[in-house]
């Protein structure tokens, strides 16, 4: 993906990434089931889920959070503002002013992730689809 800003081209840090390091040690999936692409709600950040994890992608710190399905313990949606939610979860976004979605984790330093999709409603479905199979 190429992003064009004032004619020049700016590439995406997913064009960049050399994932076959880390499928062959860890035997993760490359391709993605469920793609919540860049917008301003977002502050154009990607989301992306797949069968064995979800990965938020911050551009601000160029840091790409992978959240595996092992360490998650819930995913749910939420109505803005966070903090009737939970004050010190960490927001990657506004999601302060939008229907955002919630990850607690069991691992990390901060365990409460707030985010805010395109469509929250089908990123959502699209995590407990494998969410739900590995809790079984």
């Amino acid at each position: 993906m190429i992003w064009s800003v004032f004619g020049y081209g700016i590439y995406s840090a997913w064009d960049l990434v050399d994932y076959s390091a880390n499928v062959a040690d860890k035997k993760m999936k490359v391709y993605p089931t469920y793609v919540s692409e860049a917008c301003a709600k977002s502050l154009w950040n990607e989301y992306r889920v797949y069968e064995d994890r979800i990965e938020l992608k911050f551009w601000l710190f160029f840091k790409t959070f992978m959240i595996f399905y092992e360490d998650m313990i819930s995913i749910a949606l939420f109505d803005p503002p966070v903090i009737k939610t939970k004050f010190w979860a960490l927001k990657l976004d506004w999601a302060d002013f939008n229907k955002h979605v919630g990850i607690v984790r069991k691992t990390g330093f901060m365990k409460h992730l707030r985010f805010t999709p395109q469509e929250p409603d089908k990123f959502v479905a699209a995590v407990e689809q494998y969410f739900n199979e590995r809790k079984l």
